[in-house]
């Protein structure tokens, strides 16, 4: 097995097991709280409170599922084809920059893994379950799917800023005719 599919089987797999764990976080949330219900887990700070999100971050797009999935496919495709041009040029690069290549492809899948998760529940259920609720600040109930895509954009941003314009010049997009 050449490096490059074991690779994208690791990314692969992390993206499967994050699904899962987003996908169970959910199950949970609906089987064990339920609607209208709150579970306060740190009082005044952190609780879980069932809610069904038909739209995006802050209900934008709200009752637009089919318009979201198309988005959401379109960004997961451009996601899939990041990771490959990353690892196209991970061949030529080394130290550092390949460890920044290869963190980008990490929090890649993350973001894969958030999309997907919560792609799954628009697609089986209409809408998001969002249940993850901060109670000192007025912020939206999230949910995990929402932290992996949220944190991973977050670092790669951090990641890009602090790239040095010859380092950007290592990325490759190769097309074999």
């Amino acid at each position: 097995m050449s490096i490059k599919i074991k690779k994208y089987s690791l990314f692969t797999l992390v993206v499967i097991l994050f699904v899962t764990f987003d996908q169970y976080s959910k199950y949970w949330i609906i089987h064990s709280v339920g609607k209208d219900k709150t579970l306060s887990l740190i009082s005044g700070i952190l609780s879980f409170e069932y809610l069904e999100n038909d739209g995006v971050a802050f209900s934008m797009l709200a009752g637009k599922t089919f318009i979201i999935n198309l988005l959401v496919f379109i960004m997961i495709c451009v996601l899939i084809f990041s990771l490959v041009v990353l690892q196209n040029s991970l061949s030529k690069t080394e130290g550092t920059l390949k460890k920044k290549f290869v963190t980008l492809q990490i929090l890649i899948s993350f973001m894969i893994a958030g999309a997907i998760g919560n792609m799954i529940d628009r697609i089986r259920l209409g809408y998001v379950v969002d249940f993850i609720k901060t109670d000192f600040i007025d912020f939206p109930v999230f949910n995990v799917a929402d932290c992996y895509v949220t944190i991973s954009v977050f670092v790669v941003f951090v990641i890009l800023v602090m790239m040095k314009e010859n380092e950007f010049e290592q990325i490759k997009i190769k097309f074999k005719h």
